[in-house]
């Protein structure tokens, strides 16, 4: 990336502003030189500001920043209120590293069609992005994959996403459904059918995979970064999380 280089496979903890309890400064001390943050709340709630400062300046840190659309957002509330095309450019204005388009997440909970058709809508704003990407060279675009457990989906998602060009990392979308119900052989199911399809040579991304106890398998399987905000969320629920479970500290 512009702002330097990134050893695989590397864990991106999600930065909050808006509730962020563990300061930038911290998690560097821990080793993190790339972190996460969410362009769909820096464009609602800071936007001016970032965009007159840039993303680095404004979180005062200089390592590697990738940032998410919203499309989790989507996934929780079913909607959110800016375009593809205006979150797209908004993360090559404020200087992303790594950004993603606003793709449609499949849940775990949708028919096979309202997967397809999150499959469909995915593709169409990847293309529909396809000038903003190519412009903003400097960044690393993501294009997600979707299909959840849909397996024969997530290969067509792959294998359309793969004649779209511009997109230097494919993403894993909408694990995080999955992951809650500790459905590991969905997921699993879900990242070979991806990466039977994907080149080997572009990175892969997993969005929200953040416990110890599955990292181990999806960096086996070929995942070369992943993300989450567990460490936060868990850590506020008074829970510890470990290899082999999660433990309530009481």
């Amino acid at each position: 990336t512009r702002s330097g280089d990134v050893v695989t496979p590397a864990f991106f903890p999600v930065i909050d502003l808006r509730k962020q309890d563990l300061s930038l400064n911290e998690i560097k001390d821990m080793g993190f030189n790339n972190i996460i943050t969410n362009a769909y709340f820096l464009w609602r709630h800071f936007r001016e500001k970032v965009l007159e400062v840039g993303l680095h300046k404004f979180l005062n840190f200089e390592g590697v920043i990738m940032t998410d659309s919203g499309a989790y957002q989507i996934l929780r509330y079913g909607r959110v209120d800016v375009e593809n095309r205006e979150i797209v450019e908004f993360q090559c204005s404020i200087g992303s590293d790594i950004g993603v388009i606003l793709d449609i997440p499949t849940s775990y909970y949708v028919t096979k069609e309202e997967a397809l058709n999150s499959v469909r809508e995915t593709l169409r704003r990847a293309q529909e992005a396809v000038d903003v990407v190519s412009k903003c060279s400097s960044t690393l675009w993501v294009l997600p994959i979707q299909g959840g457990v849909y397996t024969d989906l997530v290969r067509v998602s792959a294998i359309e996403a793969c004649k779209i060009p511009g997109y230097a990392i494919y993403g894993i979308g909408s694990p995080v459904t999955v992951m809650e119900n500790y459905m590991f052989d969905k997921l699993i199911e879900m990242i070979v059918a991806a990466k039977s399809i994907l080149p080997p040579d572009k990175p892969v991304h997993l969005f929200g995979a953040g416990h110890p106890m599955i990292i181990p398998f999806v960096v086996a399987l070929g995942v070369d970064t992943f993300d989450s905000a567990s460490y936060m969320l868990y850590a506020r629920d008074g829970r510890y999380m470990t290899e082999s479970g999660t433990h309530r500290i009481n």
